[in-house]
């Protein structure tokens, strides 16, 4: 696949500053590419989004109480979570995936290198819109799907699976832990098919669906 840095720009063009500039406008004034930087600005912020909620979600129904039919947050997720960075709950939330070992310091890093390019886009948008040296960076976002395949196969193994009367009786080894498929995961998949602009996956899960549709109607 082909990154976005890489749509825009060559060595010649960000050498030369005529040429630098002709393809700032022609990024600009192209139809197609303003509607492709477009997309995947918009695609890059989604993304990281549902990466951000999904991980303060699971935390946030994990230390949950069920009291009178409605959930309560425990103070065990006050403890646990948020005392470990009270100013930010999404980076407390990974700090406790860290010390759960569902994470290595080498993926905070890296999490905190998308948190800023994200916030870098919204921030600085008509750079991204308008220059040919600012792009959303797809090489990050491809990261981000290891990240969240990571946390997610972590989390399902290590605490939905262990927590569900359901697998009571299933033996861990028979887990095919490596083709686990969360719906995050399935999610994301879609999201760089967007951004990298392959539909080959979207067409067949599509496809999939259209035929699951047909086979359940009257």
């Amino acid at each position: 696949m082909t990154t976005a840095g890489t749509k825009y720009s060559n060595e010649q063009t960000m050498s030369n500053p005529q040429n630098k500039a002709l393809a700032s406008w022609e990024k600009f004034l192209n139809p197609a590419k303003m509607k492709q930087s477009l997309v995947e600005t918009s695609v890059f912020l989604a993304a990281y989004e549902m990466f951000r909620q999904s991980v303060v979600d699971h935390l946030r129904s994990f230390f949950s109480d069920v009291k009178d039919g409605k959930f309560t947050q425990s103070a065990e997720y006050k403890t646990n979570v948020i005392d470990l960075y009270p100013r930010d709950i999404f980076h407390a939330s990974c700090l406790w995936l860290q010390q759960s070992g569902a994470i290595d310091q080498s993926d905070l890093d890296f999490i905190h290198r998308i948190r800023d390019h994200r916030n870098a886009i919204p921030h600085e948008l008509p750079k991204f819109i308008l220059s040919v040296e600012h792009a959303a960076d797809g090489q990050l976002l491809a990261e981000l799907f290891k990240v969240v395949t990571k946390v997610d196969r972590w989390w399902i193994s290590e605490v939905e699976i262990p927590t569900n009367p359901d697998f009571d009786d299933v033996e861990p080894d028979s887990i095919a832990y490596d083709k686990i498929q969360s719906g995050n995961m399935i999610i994301m998949h879609l999201i760089l098919s967007v951004f990298f602009e392959d539909e080959s996956y979207m067409a067949d899960i599509y496809k999939r669906f259209r035929e699951q549709a047909k086979s359940r109607s009257p």
